[in-house]
């Protein structure tokens, strides 16, 4: 049986990548733009933010892509710190003709005229509400570890940098953005590569990797482990424990997936079990965050404020028994749990749309989901203890109470 993910690459560097499901009766695509915070010129923070609301105001007012919408078929885009996209769904014989469509439309963007005022008093809006917020937990982190340097830049920019932004700087932006190294289209569900091929036509006259690209953002050069702490009004005390993660290029980033989520499903069994004995209630997540040259994982913990000290005395001490595994059995628990969770993800379809875009970006292939689970269930308890102990010894530690 042929593996469902297919993975091609244009003469001009533009990467098309689809999981072919035929028994859905839908499809999920997207296009993917090298255009986040990162890129952000340090005087113009949020540009890349505004771009992505404008392009997405800009494709949504097309009259070709409109017929599709007000039809059923959706259309959405997010910008992050190193991607943008814009994606979508519809009925699985819409979607050769709207993907095509939509990617012209994008080619064909112009945005020297458009009212740009109305977008920077969303981004506003959103900015405001942020800053209300206390769970925006990766920008927390992004923040401390790496201060000073691109990647750490706020995705929704700087106000006052925005208001200084005309619409020209977006333009330029946009066509700067027109090389085929910084493009990827991705679909999932009953669609096949060779009619995603055909919708991606008109990318192929994009220039290609000889052409000049965009220029790329300093490498990171350091790692800092958070040490931070601030006051809040909340009745709640939240504890963060941040360990360094491998870039998503790098096989490691795998295991350290592994390592996240065994570590996390051993700490909700295992410490779980002990903290209801003592009468402490908490709540526990963990999360991993990859991009192409750094990343980092982290376990958040919440409790009331008066138990703050008892919950830290748990969690350490739980995590002391489980390095000196003296509870053999929680990471392979915590395995298990993720294989599962991993063939459980593939039957949600925006979930697998993300997995094979990303892995064509940054690793310029897309792998088979028999692969994924190999991988996975090839980890040896030792190995991640092995690797556990390791980046304990790097780890950061923040709270605020």
């Amino acid at each position: 049986m042929p593996d469902p993910i297919q993975f091609s690459r244009l003469d001009n560097a533009v990467r098309v990548v689809s999981c072919h499901l035929p028994h859905n009766h839908s499809v999920m695509f997207s296009l993917w733009l090298q255009s986040g915070a990162r890129h952000d010129p340090p005087n113009q923070l949020g540009l890349a933010h505004l771009y992505e609301h404008l392009l997405y105001a800009w494709l949504e007012e097309q009259p070709s892509i409109r017929r599709y919408l007000q039809n059923g078929a959706k259309l959405n885009a997010q910008c992050g710190r190193e991607l943008t996209a814009v994606f979508g769904q519809c009925l699985s014989e819409q979607a050769p003709h709207l993907i095509g469509t939509l990617l012209r439309a994008f080619l064909n963007t112009d945005l020297r005229a458009w009212p740009i005022e109305a977008e920077t008093k969303v981004i506003a809006n959103e900015n405001a509400w942020n800053r209300m917020r206390e769970d925006d937990l990766e920008q927390i982190i992004a923040a401390h570890v790496w201060q000073g340097q691109a990647l750490a830049n706020p995705i929704l920019g700087d106000e006052n940098h925005l208001a200084t932004i005309q619409p020209g700087d977006v333009t330029t932006y946009h066509n700067t953005l027109l090389r085929g190294p910084n493009i990827t289209v991705a679909a999932t569900g009953a669609i096949e590569q060779e009619q995603l091929l055909e919708a991606t036509a008109a990318l192929s006259e994009l220039p290609g990797p000889d052409s000049p690209l965009w220029v790329k953002p300093e490498p990171l050069t350091m790692y800092h482990p958070p040490k931070l702490s601030w006051r809040s009004e909340s009745e709640l005390a939240r504890m963060l424990w941040v360990y360094p993660a491998p870039p998503f290029a790098q096989d490691d980033r795998l295991r350290a997936h592994l390592l996240n989520a065994a570590y996390t499903e051993a700490m909700q069994c295992g410490l779980g079990y002990r903290m209801s004995r003592a009468g402490l209630n908490y709540a526990l997540r963990g999360e991993v965050h990859s991009y192409s040259d750094g990343g980092f994982w982290f376990i958040a913990s919440e409790c009331q404020r008066r138990d703050m000290q008892a919950c830290l005395a748990a969690f350490d001490q739980f995590g002391d028994d489980l390095l000196a595994e003296k509870i053999p059995d929680s990471l392979a628990m915590g395995r298990r749990n993720l294989v599962t969770n991993w063939a459980m993800e593939h039957d949600d379809m925006y979930r697998l749309l993300e997995q094979i875009s990303l892995q064509a970006i940054y690793k310029d292939n897309a792998y088979s989901l028999a692969d994924i689970e190999q991988a996975l269930s090839a980890q040896h308890d030792a190995q991640l203890f092995g690797l556990l102990k390791r980046l304990f010894s790097q780890a950061g530690y923040m709270r605020w109470s």
